[in-house]
């Protein structure tokens, strides 16, 4: 599963270099590339705050996608008081510090603010790799190159709850009742959003009820008692909306009430198995929506790659570059 999941990151990291790289050839006539002299590659800043899995991803696009640019990263940690500071500088046009490619942190929370500091008259590249929240892409990224690679928050559990409704059948005096858990953060609520629009507008679905959890987990006492009182009320299908900290304590928290649900549909945390410790048995039969399937159905229109191929390049440079690991 893990190995699946660095994958995935990789993939969509590379996928977007790979548009980036189409987007230059075609003649953008972007002023931010850096010709350079005769004989010397053009150089593609990219700067940012980024997981180790993205910097692999990109490494990976250079050596095997994108030969005639020199990437030039700049990769940093930033607290919440230097990220804003750094970030205006980086989209600042003939500033030293400027980049091609600003890559904004993990969380939808953390990725708005990040989308919040940059100079608005960057013409960069933003990726929001790591933000689902409807409302980065609706306000905050309004007038800049934004791009996301997730599903927006509001449409993560669509698919889910539609076949979940199509295979209960075996309900028919009434429509099938869900029970919501939400956790108090951007990406949470966006896709808890989603989720009741959907519900009030599928004749087969009925929300049953909505309980949210306390900020960041802080109380898990007061956490159990809403997650024991929603399951009391017997809802067909049970939603966590939330990040992996707080969907692992609801899921097992769900599997130790008396009544057992349908079905459980999960945002996140079936990614790392090894979280659940000896009480993993719970996230059994989970369901959870995947941005990355190994498949050879789709192709990218730039260099032919599918997701197969792309982790068939990954896994022949494992071992042979310290940089490509799982």
């Amino acid at each position: 599963m893990a190995m699946i999941n660095v994958a995935r990151l990789a993939l969509t990291a590379s996928f977007f270099g790979l548009q980036l790289q189409a987007m230059k050839l075609e003649g953008s006539g972007s002023s931010s590339i850096e010709a350079g002299a005769t004989g010397f590659k053009p150089k593609l800043k990219i700067g940012g705050r980024v997981q180790d899995a993205y910097l692999k991803s990109f490494q990976l696009w250079t050596d095997e996608t994108n030969p005639d640019y020199e990437i030039v990263t700049s990769f940093e940690s930033y607290d919440a008081e230097t990220m804003a500071a750094a970030i205006a500088e980086m989209t600042e046009a003939g500033n030293a510090a400027y980049v091609d490619v600003l890559i904004c942190p993990y969380t939808s929370g953390a990725t708005k603010a990040c989308v919040a500091a940059v100079n608005p008259s960057y013409r960069g590249a933003i990726l929001a790799w790591g933000g689902a929240s409807d409302s980065i892409f609706e306000s905050a990224c309004k007038g800049l190159n934004c791009f996301g690679f997730f599903s927006v928050g509001s449409s993560y559990t669509k698919t889910g709850l539609d076949a979940l409704a199509a295979v209960m059948d075996y309900i028919r005096d009434r429509p099938v009742t869900v029970g919501l858990v939400v956790s108090r953060d951007p990406f949470s609520a966006s896709v808890a959003a989603g989720a009741e629009a959907h519900i009030d507008a599928t004749s087969k679905l009925k929300l049953l009820d909505k309980v949210e959890l306390s900020v960041a987990g802080q109380d898990t006492e007061a956490d159990k008692s809403v997650i024991l009182d929603l399951m009391s009320k017997r809802p067909d299908i049970v939603l966590v909306a939330a990040h992996n900290k707080d969907v692992e304590p609801a899921i097992i928290q769900i599997g130790k009430a008396s009544y057992r649900p349908s079905a459980l549909l999960a945002t996140n945390a079936l990614t790392e198995p090894q979280n659940y410790g000896k009480e993993l048995y719970y996230a059994n039969c989970v369901m959870m929506p995947t941005q990355w399937a190994e498949s050879d159905a789709m192709i990218d229109p730039v260099i032919g790659w599918t997701s197969t191929s792309f982790k068939e390049a990954l896994a022949a440079k494992k071992g042979k570059d310290d940089r490509v690991t799982y």
